[in-house]
């Protein structure tokens, strides 16, 4: 005789129910965790930017800030009133270079050897744009070089 079967208390059907109610509480509470910025941007192009980026993109927005105002206290580098971005590619050729020149985006440097493109951009739009190119695997901010001062 299996008591745990024949006890009134367990029922396999009713384990699997409350199971399957708490993993879907846990799973609506993960997606209400995301921060706003990324249910912005939909499909794969949103996975492709940074969470820091995605945010500075929504502030800027919904709060009406110049770019310049919204990178500050940011550790995020400005160069000739831009935003310095770190673009990793699958690959890097003539042909995937060509897709980097979009107006408002300007190359500062291509390495063919680690598929890196270091690119400087006037508006957190073009984000988007940067992002729909197949061969980008990320976009993240370029926070520069940091040094040791001794004294």
């Amino acid at each position: 005789m299996n008591l745990l079967h024949e006890s009134r208390y367990y029922s396999p059907s009713k384990f699997r129910i409350g199971f399957g109610l708490s993993m879907l509480l846990v799973s609506c509470a993960v997606f209400a965790c995301q921060p706003k910025a990324t249910k912005d941007f939909k499909g794969p192009e949103a996975a492709k930017i940074n969470a820091n980026l995605l945010q500075l993109e929504t502030k800027v927005r919904a709060e009406g800030m110049s770019l310049t105002s919204a990178i500050a206290n940011t550790g995020m580098v400005m160069v000739d009133n831009g935003l310095l971005l770190d673009i990793v590619t699958n690959h890097l050729d003539p042909s995937v270079e060509k897709k980097f020149r979009i107006p408002g985006v300007t190359i500062r440097h291509l390495s063919a050897k680690y598929n890196r493109v270091s690119v400087v951009i006037d508006d957190l739009s073009l984000l988007s744009a940067l992002a729909k190119i197949p061969e980008v695997r990320t976009i993240s901010p370029e926070y520069g070089a940091r040094t040791r001062v001794t004294q």
